[in-house]
């Protein structure tokens, strides 16, 4: 597993991938999309030149590991469709993310600090009720997609 740059099972029955850390240093791309009963994700901590993950269409997904605060090199993050999903790790701090998406997680409520380096930003159809400071302070920013949705 050592040697993967890329691990791609989109459509999978995978509910999660493999238990502890696994050293992944040469893993750049994560595609998990459409994998309906995946609800956790690993530690990502190894991961450390891992570039995109893509998490589309994974409803019964919950939560990210605080890993994801090791990724330095990741510049697209995708969520979207993920029903479930309640929070994010309190900070991500990525000085490379430049698109993340959250399109459509409808029970995520609270919003995690984000760096001033994002581009793209899709938010349409969350439930989230209170915004980070951060959000002020993003200079780069090219695409925003804001409807919120309220849930009760």
């Amino acid at each position: 597993m050592e040697n993967l740059v890329q691990l791609e099972m989109p459509f999978s029955k995978v509910k999660e991938l493999w238990g502890g850390v696994k050293h992944l240093q040469k893993l750049k791309q994560l595609d998990l999309h459409d994998c309906e009963h995946l609800t956790t994700l690993p530690d990502l901590s190894s991961a450390l030149n891992l570039e995109r993950i893509i998490l589309d269409n994974c409803p019964n997904l919950l939560e990210i590991p605080s890993s994801i605060q090791c990724l330095h090199k990741l510049v697209y993050l995708s969520l979207s469709n993920c029903k479930e999903l309640q929070s994010l790790p309190s900070l991500i701090p990525l000085k490379s993310l430049h698109t993340l998406k959250l399109s459509s997680c409808s029970n995520l409520k609270k919003f995690p600090e984000i760096c001033e380096e994002i581009e793209e930003l899709h938010l349409d159809g969350t439930g989230v009720e209170e915004w980070p400071s951060s959000i002020q302070v993003l200079d780069k920013l090219k695409v925003l997609s804001w409807i919120i949705v309220k849930t009760s």
